[in-house]
C-alpha cells in the first residue's frame, strides 16, 4: 500500500503520447508532477535562497486545487502508489523519523509548505535537536515518517495527481524523431508512449547489487540469502526471519537492521 487514501487505480486506457512521462511515482516523481502542476510558480533553480512566501501565500497554495495545464503528462510505477515503495522502505527500517529536515520535501511551491501544513493540522511529530551551539540559525527538524507521508497525500489530493498515475513497469526506452518511443508492462500486456521528454525518479532500490561470491553459491544457500531491498516489497518479513544470521554492509541499511533485529529478539 502506499499512501493512505489510495485505492485500486481505475480501468484507464494508458496514453499513447504525453509531453513528460514519469517512471517512478515516490518523492522524486511527486516533486516533478509538483514542478509540472505548479509551472512558472514553481521554485526556480538558482544559487541564492528565493525570497521567502509568507505563510499567508503558502496556505493559500496549500488550498487550491490544481490541475495540469498545457503540459500533459503521465505517471507509471511498478506499485500502482504514490510514496508505495517509500512507506515500505521506512516500515521496514524501522525509521521513525527522516534524515532531512522540514525544508525537504516534494512541493515545488516553497521550501516552508510542509512546516505551514503541519502546523494549520496541529501536527508536532519532529525531531529538534538539542544541545546545539548558542549560533546555530540553521534548521534542525525533521519530521516524522508519518507526517511526510500525510504531507504527501494531500499533495497528491489537491493536486488530483491520482489522475496521472498508472501501474505498469517500463521495459524498454528508444529514441525517436518526436522524443522516446517507451514501452510498458501493464498488467502483463505491452504497450507503447511517446513521450516528447522522461524522467527516470527511481531510487537505487531498483537494482541489487551483490557481493563477488554470490554467483558461485550453490541453490541451497541461495534460497536463504536476502537482499535488503527484498524488504521494501515485504516490510514484515524481518519478523519472521529466525535464527543466526550475517549482515554483509556497514552502511545506514546495515545498521538499521541491526536495530531492527534486536527489537525482535528484545
Amino acid at each position: 500500500m502506499g499512501l493512505p487514501y489510495e485505492g485500486k487505480l481505475g480501468a484507464r486506457e494508458l496514453p499513447e503520447d504525453v509531453d513528460v512521462l514519469i517512471i517512478g511515482a515516490g518523492p522524486h516523481g511527486l516533486a516533478m508532477a509538483s514542478r509540472l502542476l505548479l509551472g512558472e510558480e514553481a521554485l526556480q533553480d538558482c544559487i541564492c535562497l528565493p525570497k521567502r512566501k509568507e505563510p499567508k501565500e503558502v496556505k493559500t497554495h496549500l488550498e487550491t486545487r490544481r490541475k495540469a495545464g498545457n503540459c500533459k503528462f503521465a505517471v507509471v510505477d511498478a506499485n500502482g502508489t504514490w510514496m508505495g515503495r517509500w512507506k515500505n522502505q521506512f516500515k521496514a527500517l524501522g525509521i521513525e523519523f527522516l534524515r532531512s529536515n522540514d525544508g525537504m520535501h516534494p512541493d515545488a511551491f516553497a521550501h516552508t509548505t510542509l512546516a505551514v501544513w503541519a502546523a494549520c493540522n496541529q501536527r508536532d511529530d519532529f525531531l529538534t535537536l538539542d544541545g546545539l551551539p548558542d549560533d546555530f540559525h540553521g534548521n534542525f527538524r525533521a519530521p516524522s515518517h508519518s507526517l511526510m507521508l500525510d504531507f504527501c497525500a494531500h499533495l497528491v489530493k489537491v493536486g488530483c495527481l491520482k489522475d496521472h498515475l498508472w501501474q505498469a513497469h517500463v521495459d524498454s526506452l528508444e529514441p525517436c524523431e518526436s522524443g522516446v518511443h517507451v514501452t510498458v508492462n501493464e498488467s502483463n500486456a505491452k504497450k507503447n508512449i511517446t513521450a516528447k521528454h522522461v524522467v527516470i525518479a527511481r531510487g537505487p532500490t531498483w537494482r541489487r547489487q551483490w557481493p563477488s561470491f554470490y554467483k558461485s553459491l550453490d541453490s541451497a544457500a541461495i534460497v536463504e540469502i536476502y537482499h535488503a531491498w527484498d524488504l521494501f516489497d515485504d516490510p514484515e518479513r524481518i519478523a519472521r526471519l529466525r535464527g543466526h544470521g550475517v549482515i554483509i554492509g556497514g552502511g545506514l541499511t546495515s545498521a538499521h537492521l541491526c536495530v531492527q533485529r534486536l527489537r525482535g529478539m528484545a
